[in-house]
């Protein structure tokens, strides 16, 4: 069959350019044959394999898992003819391009692909026979024209699997008894079968309602990575709780976020309250837990783009309304998140009962054989009892891996935020560190401007509220700072004179941080931001010269999408204190981890960062493993950008426009957080579990095994798996327990 319905990147709306893609399959291989359209021009030039071919058009061919060893099969190949294959993010299975083929040619208006792609590499075995399916997608680049375009709708990025398309082998009736268990059905073509899976799935979800119909609502917890799009109905709602447990150490945040289904046909109010017990009403919280360290949220319907209208997801948790009120469209769920802080709380069972009221459905308050104060309630309101078991474990205030975002906080809510998420790593911005010149233009080192005063200020209200807080922080002065310092001093266009201030302003930073009590090992100066290749020689040539300005300071580089080769960052080492290296790029290749080890193991520090600005960007892959990732690489650091927007000023742009990475939202001088910051922070918790443990490791051979593998087992063997962190954290406590309990005798 042949498909043309491509679409572009996140939108409904059609791609500018016209693709068209047929495929075959024989006993052993599918074949694909695909025309790309080019109105514009067909950029062809790589006819090496690797990531190089992103520089020219490309075609993606992806294929959805079909064992745990990967996050999907991916295929590329661009029209100069070069390769990629792929698994997912950090698999590290064998590349073989000898095992499939792939050959582009280009023509006038057009270029176009061939490939054969084995069913050995999609599966080692079970995949082939008839009527076979396999989640599926085609993708491509339009280098010239910027245009991503895909088959299959998807809402952010090629690797959304969930969202991919089917591909059945040979006989839709086949496939359709596979996937269903229906026979009997008469498929004929490929749009009768995807419209006869979705009258199956419509009357999957149908018995699911029916299975419900003595209920108006349902309640259940959820993941902290569940799927939150608009329309929220998560799968748990069809099977409602009765109780609700839920375990925490000591000196966790914890986060329990409940779905509250509507079932009926009409929108409806509920008032939603986690009380301790007692005859009628109970107190706030549960018995004995220390209610200032309770919060009740609610999540927000927000907009997920601006250039998809309609689209919407749960994202903003603003504290619960002082009614303690949700409203519920009908056949959906809201959500409401309870956010207990255990900080020196005692071990210890906590209880209390979960009472959801129905605002909008009849009731009776009835008197009891005529007494005023004796009363009855008849109605549909629910009380389900909750239990918070507090266990005997104590986990560190401090994060295992320290977090930043490249920001600095403009309050001290915000700032305890920070901190909470694992903040230890606060962001300046080198355009503030402005000090007055002489008549030669040479830096006055002691002297002082308003800009320099203001940097100041921020400098010494971190440090004070890291007193306050118990905390220890330190400092990036970035982003390109070298540029800035150029900028600032109207140095861009004069490269020789700029080399003679650069040391000069280095050397004052450093005495200006000096004088904040702050010293060159608690801080560090980002030289370069993303540096392009062409600028390497000018960017070798800055950190010699600030490291002749001082020997102390510390200089960092943040490398991203272009790969900087290794010779080039081992010519750089000597002069390289810190490395912040994109998540995506630096951590496949052999080469670069040596490298990184190495650095390592000179005392240099290496940070991981990912620039994902996209609230649709899975909060199980972007989110919560993102500290697993530090601690499956043995990093010294986790960054990402950023904590809060900042266009046109903190909070000028949040609700207006969709945040464009920015986890937390601000309304006047108050922070909340996303659930996107939830997620992040629920990896960060992860990972402290796995630090309480290893203090109890040694002479362990299990505990010490288990410290080996998990991290790999979240990050790599199932990095496509959302639950897999929830277990590994589980079989830890395990462990934990069991060590501690044999200490104990």
């Amino acid at each position: 069959p042949a498909t043309t319905d491509f679409l572009a990147l996140g939108k409904d709306t059609p791609a500018a350019a016209s693709t068209i893609v047929a495929m075959l399959s024989d006993a052993e291989n599918i074949y694909l044959g695909i025309r790309c359209q080019e109105p514009d021009k067909v950029t062809a030039q790589q006819v090496d394999n690797g990531l190089v071919i992103w520089r020219d058009d490309v075609i993606e061919v992806f294929f959805g898992p079909l064992s745990s060893d990967r996050q999907l099969s991916q295929f590329v190949i661009c029209a100069g003819g070069g390769r990629y294959q792929g698994y997912g993010n950090e698999s590290t299975l064998p590349v073989d391009y000898a095992a499939w083929e792939g050959k582009a040619s280009v023509g006038d208006g057009f270029w176009q692909a061939e490939l054969r792609i084995p069913f050995r590499c999609l599966a080692k075995t079970g995949f082939g026979a008839d009527g076979d399916t396999i989640s599926f997608n085609v993708s491509r680049q339009r280098r010239a024209a910027k245009e991503l375009s895909t088959w299959s709708r998807l809402r952010e990025s090629f690797h959304e699997v969930e969202n991919f398309g089917v591909l059945a082998l040979v006989d839709f009736n086949a496939a359709l008894t596979k996937l269903t268990g229906q026979t009997g059905a008469d498929v004929a073509d490929a749009e009768a079968f995807a419209q006869a899976l979705h009258d199956y799935d419509q009357k999957q979800q149908q018995a699911q309602y029916e299975r419900l119909a003595n209920r108006k609502f349902a309640v259940a917890p959820v993941p902290v990575t569940a799927n939150f799009a608009i329309p929220f109905i998560p799968e748990e709602v069809f099977s409602p709780v009765d109780e609700i447990t839920v375990t925490a150490a000591v000196n966790e945040l914890k986060g329990v976020p409940i779905a509250l289904a509507n079932l009926t046909d009409l929108p409806a109010e509920y008032q939603v309250i986690l009380e301790t017990k007692g005859r009628y009403n109970g107190k706030w919280g549960l018995e004995g837990f220390p209610p200032e360290q309770f919060v009740m949220r609610q999540a927000v319907r927000f907009k997920d783009s601006d250039d998809d209208p309609g689209s919407l997801r749960l994202d903003p948790l603003p504290k619960m309304n002082q009614a303690s009120t949700l409203m519920v469209l009908p056949k959906e769920a809201g959500l409401v998140w309870l956010d207990f802080d255990t900080t020196g709380v005692a071990p210890g069972s906590y209880e209390g009962r979960l009472r959801i009221i129905p605002l909008s459905e009849v009731a009776k308050w009835e008197s009891i054989k005529g007494a005023y104060w004796n009363r009855k309630y008849t109605g549909d309101m629910q009380d389900i009892p909750f239990t918070l078991v507090v266990r005997n474990i104590v986990l560190d205030r401090d994060p295992s891996l320290p977090m930043g975002f490249f920001q600095a906080a403009d309050n001290e809510l915000c700032f305890k935020m920070m901190i909470d998420i694992g903040v230890r790593n606060i962001g300046l911005l080198p355009w503030s560190f402005r000090f007055p010149v002489d008549d030669k233009g040479d830096i006055i080192p002691d002297g002082v401007t308003e800009k320099l005063q203001e940097q100041g200020a921020i400098v010494t209200q971190h440090e004070e509220w890291a007193r306050k807080y118990g905390v220890s922080l330190t400092y990036f002065i970035g982003f390109s700072a070298y540029d800035a310092f150029g900028q600032v001093y109207g140095l861009s266009r004069k490269p020789e004179r700029k080399k003679q201030v650069w040391p000069q302003w280095i050397k004052a930073l450093e005495g200006y941080m000096r004088s904040l009590g702050v010293e060159p090992e608690r801080y560090v100066i980002e030289t370069w931001d993303e540096p392009h290749p062409d600028k390497f020689p000018e960017l070798l040539e800055s950190h010699q010269l600030a490291k002749a300005g001082s020997s102390r300071v510390r200089l960092s580089l943040t490398l991203g999408a272009h790969i900087m080769p290794v010779d080039k960052m081992a010519s750089l080492a000597p002069y390289t204190d810190e490395w912040t290296l994109w998540s995506d790029g630096y951590f496949q290749r052999p080469e670069h981890v040596q490298l990184i080890r190495e650095q390592q193991q000179r005392g240099v520090l290496i940070r991981h960062y990912t620039c994902d600005t996209s609230m649709r960007s899975s909060l199980a892959r972007r989110y919560r493993r993102n500290n697993w990732f530090g601690e499956y690489h043995r990093l010294d650091g986790n960054e990402m950008f950023h904590f809060a927007d900042t266009y046109g000023g903190r909070g000028a742009s949040d609700w207006k426009v969709t945040t464009r990475g920015g986890i937390v939202y601000k309304l006047f001088d108050e922070y909340m957080p996303s659930i996107r910051y939830m997620a992040l922070r629920q990896g960060m918790t992860d990972v402290k579990y796995l630090a309480a443990l290893r203090k109890l490791a040694a002479g362990n051979p299990e505990a010490q095994a288990f410290l080996e593998a998990a991290p790999r087992r979240v990050v790599v063997d199932f990095g496509h798996d959302p639950a897999m962190p929830d277990i590994v954290r589980a079989e830890a406590v395990e462990l934990i327990l069991k060590l501690q309990a044999g200490k104990a005798k």
